[in-house]
């Protein structure tokens, strides 16, 4: 297959001119579902040789014919070390400090029915 858009458009422009001879020949010999099949075939490229056409004539978009600025990425910078380790030092004060609350408040209610 060519790499050049004017070839491959006239790679499909004759591929579909191929395609429809093949599809004359089997309507004349009376082979109805071949002529159908090639005729798809056909179409196909027939279409595919437009819409190479259309591409061909549009002009790139601003944002392609610019080069983008060499440090742009579309991910995050990186988080540092020290801000990862100190985040997961509070996330386990956290849930340490929860784990005592809740320890604490069931000690204080059992006492409390006992006395009861």
């Amino acid at each position: 297959m060519p790499a050049n858009f004017g070839e491959i458009a006239d790679y499909h422009r004759q591929e579909a001119a191929r395609f429809f001879a093949r599809a004359q020949s089997a309507r004349e010999r009376e082979s109805y579902n071949e002529a159908e099949y090639l005729a798809g075939l056909a179409a196909r490229h027939a279409e595919a040789a437009q819409e190479q056409k259309v591409e061909m004539r549009q002009e790139p978009c601003p944002s392609i014919a610019q080069p983008r600025p060499v440090g742009w990425s579309l991910e995050p910078p990186p988080t540092p070390a020290a801000a990862v380790c100190w985040l997961a030092i509070l996330h386990t004060a956290g849930n340490l400090a929860a784990a005592i609350r809740q320890l604490l408040s069931r000690r204080s209610a059992r006492s409390f029915s006992h006395r009861l």
